[in-house]
């Protein structure tokens, strides 16, 4: 599970480095694999939470998977990386649930913490365009994770509908966005 899920953050990350950050293009990559890697892990942990319904046993799975994939324990952020930084130096799921304990808003807040390491990553920590941009795409990057995870767990891939679901659900963000564009 481990690898395959690897795999897809390195597909996902390479389609969003078009436009790499004004630094060392490998660097860049391999940091941005890393936090599209921790993003993955919240549907492996919420997909492993439903098979064997113990949080604390799917904690300790989805950090193994993490060591398994990246040799990397999980960590913590500090305050300043949650409010101001970023936190794609540290690793795991942990940073998001901790995000959530300090900021307090409505809508996508998984998302909005990838957007911000995204835009750290490109050098623009604050930049809100950058935050926003990648929203759709992690809806994307979490839906391809389940089925990875589900795939591993069951045996079974996507349906028509599931796939047609998670399309939709990704076309309305982006269609916010663009809406977010005009009327700004």
């Amino acid at each position: 599970m481990a690898g395959l899920l690897y795999e897809q953050a390195e597909r996902s990350a390479s389609a969003l480095c078009q436009n790499p950050a004004p630094r060392e293009v490998h660097e860049y990559k391999s940091s941005l694999v890393d936090c599209v890697f921790d993003l993955m892990l919240l549907s492996c942990f919420g997909e492993v939470l439903d098979y064997c319904h113990d949080n604390e046993v799917a904690s300790f799975f989805v950090d193994a998977v993490l060591y398994q994939a990246t040799g990397r324990e999980p960590g913590v952020p500090t305050e300043s990386e949650i409010l101001a930084e970023g936190t794609q130096r540290v690793h795991g799921i942990g940073k998001y649930q901790i995000r959530r304990d300090y900021v307090k808003m409505r809508g996508d807040v998984d998302g909005w913490t990838f957007g911000k390491e995204y835009a750290a990553l490109r050098g623009a920590e604050l930049e809100f365009s950058h935050i926003v941009s990648v929203q759709p795409f992690t809806l994307l990057m979490r839906g391809r994770a389940k089925w990875v995870v589900r795939y591993c767990l069951y045996g079974t891939l996507p349906t028509e509908s599931e796939e047609a679901a998670l399309k939709a659900l990704v076309d309305k963000y982006w269609n916010g966005l663009k809406k977010l564009k005009t009327d700004g």
